[in-house]
């Protein structure tokens, strides 16, 4: 246990480590992230929920069974995805390029509220 506390140490860290840079990479790649989600996942969702077309069933269905397919299965292949096919290796892109496809959670949990909400003019009275 040490004797006394060097409080210089502290300071030390923020001079050694460029906190700045790891703090503005991080609101950057969560802000288009996040961007890049609710766009993509609120348009497909609204149109699962909304819209009548030939297939709507099958095609979320499909969508449902991506879900199921463990991460680590796919892990692999989207590395050598994003370093070879797309030549994206150490870029913001394998990070916020995925979310702008709509993340099968977000559409289905989306498609869930969408249909919750009623179709045509709700009618509002002011309490008595």
């Amino acid at each position: 246990m040490p004797t006394e506390i060097n409080w210089r140490n502290y300071l030390r860290v923020f001079e050694m480590i460029p906190f700045g840079v790891f703090i503005r990479n991080s609101v950057i790649v969560t802000t288009l992230a996040v961007i890049g989600e609710l766009l993509s996942a609120s348009l497909v969702a609204y149109g699962f929920a909304r819209l009548r077309f030939p297939g709507r069933n099958v095609l979320f269905l499909v969508l449902l069974s991506t879900m199921m397919i463990p991460y680590p299965v796919t892990m692999i292949p989207s590395f050598i995805l994003w370093v070879r096919g797309l030549n994206m290796a150490n870029t913001f892109g394998p990070l916020v390029l995925p979310p702008f496809f709509g993340p099968a959670f977000s559409i289905f949990l989306l498609r869930q509220f969408m249909k919750g909400i009623p179709d045509g003019p709700v009618p509002f009275h002011f309490p008595a």
